[in-house]
């Protein structure tokens, strides 16, 4: 018996805990808009502010971009305010992917 608490034990230690696998909440074709406000994508007429924001550091504003996105209620990646200006979104949102 004590062998069988070894083994289950041992096997327990190392089983490997995988990431977590995020379905994106919205997908496709989305116009990026830089400010000082922030980093948005605009999707239709529906803008969404852009959480983890480096990851469009390499793209202009005006920019159509492919994109998959996960809605969130805060942000975990926003570094300072740039300026007082006021930019209406309708969420918060962070980026899973861009093509």
């Amino acid at each position: 018996m004590k062998y069988i608490y070894t083994l289950v034990f041992i096997m327990l230690l190392s089983c490997q805990k995988s990431k977590p696998v995020y379905i994106p909440d919205i997908e496709g074709k989305m116009t990026v808009i830089k400010n000082c406000a922030g980093y948005y994508l605009m999707h239709n007429t529906t803008i969404y502010k852009v959480c983890n924001r480096p990851l469009l550091n390499n793209y202009n504003d005006g920019d159509m971009i492919t994109v998959s996105l996960k809605k969130t209620k805060n942000c975990s990646y926003y570094p300072y305010i740039e300026c007082t200006m006021a930019f209406g979104y309708n969420s918060l949102v962070e980026v899973l992917s861009v093509e």
